[in-house]
């Protein structure tokens, strides 16, 4: 991911950020993670991040987990989705267009890898 140089450095502050690996080792592990943090820690901007740079929004990952193909109907789903969800409208556009600002990508809707594979 190409971010610009003033995110790259300024990510490391933030808490969540020393909690990387097991965040997905956490989210690898198990059906259901819950992250609690102190407003402002980073959860809703970086964990994303983590998910998707992890390929965790592609179903390769996925299939070798479970041993199954991650199928919508008869046509094989080309994407996983990582969802960040907020309590108001407001909140949830802004955190959209933050993660897209600081990926480099996307336009505060969705974020897709160049390949096409991932989404957030």
């Amino acid at each position: 991911i190409n971010r610009p140089a003033d995110i790259e450095e300024s990510r490391y502050d933030l808490p969540v950020s020393a909690m990387e690996y097991e965040i997905i080792d956490a989210v690898r592990s198990h059906d259901c993670t819950i992250i609690c943090s102190e407003t402002g820690s980073g959860k809703s901007t970086q964990v994303p991040q983590f998910l998707y740079e992890a390929g965790l929004s592609t179903p390769g990952w996925w299939s070798q987990l479970n041993g199954v193909d991650v199928s919508v109907g008869e046509e094989k789903s080309e994407r996983l989705l990582i969802g960040i969800t907020q309590p108001r409208r407001v909140a949830a556009v802004s955190t959209a267009k933050r993660v897209c600002y600081e990926m480099g990508q996307g336009d505060g809707q969705s974020i897709r890898s160049s390949s096409g594979k991932g989404n957030i």
